[in-house]
């Protein structure tokens, strides 16, 4: 049988109202030249071109870097076996009657271990730093298990 006009060339007739298609609201309504008007194709690209620190790494390692993102955590929270562990951060404390002195951090790490800690009233020295036996022991939970610091303590009688 022939395609006629109006019949596809099966033979089934078109439907003879055909819902009108509403236009889509995230496309631009069409120019005169048939485009929408303000489109500009954006050009064909793959994969962007490496960075040049990605281009400098070989490329072995990068894949090995690549496919221990994709492996679960160790214990000391490095993903890759190989790769060498990070300096610990050695928090030393010396427990007093009323104080607690910590050794080993800069000023930088002993603030932001009071705002996680939510300690507020702490005193700076020359080598250390002084906070309240009250406030040592939140401080104290948080550098061992919420950082993963290796603490040391020591009583001390001052």
């Amino acid at each position: 049988m022939s395609a006629q006009k109006g019949r596809p060339a099966t033979g089934r007739p078109f439907p003879e109202s055909v819902a009108p298609q509403r236009p889509n609201p995230y496309i631009q309504r069409r120019g005169r030249g048939g485009l929408a008007t303000g489109y500009t194709p954006a050009p064909l690209q793959l994969w962007p071109a490496p960075s040049r620190e990605a281009a400098s790494v070989p490329e072995a390692l990068r894949r090995r870097r690549e496919a221990a993102r994709r492996l679960p955590a160790l214990v000391d929270g490095r993903r890759d076996p190989i790769a060498p562990r990070r300096a610990q951060v050695v928090l030393e404390v010396e427990v007093g009657r009323r104080t607690a002195w910590f050794y080993g951090l800069t000023r930088r790490q002993f603030i932001a271990l009071c705002r996680r800690a939510g300690v507020t009233r702490w005193m700076e020295d020359t080598r250390t730093f002084c906070v309240h036996i009250e406030d040592s022991a939140e401080m104290l939970a948080v550098a061992d298990h919420g950082l993963r610091w290796r603490t040391v303590v020591t009583a001390v009688d001052r």
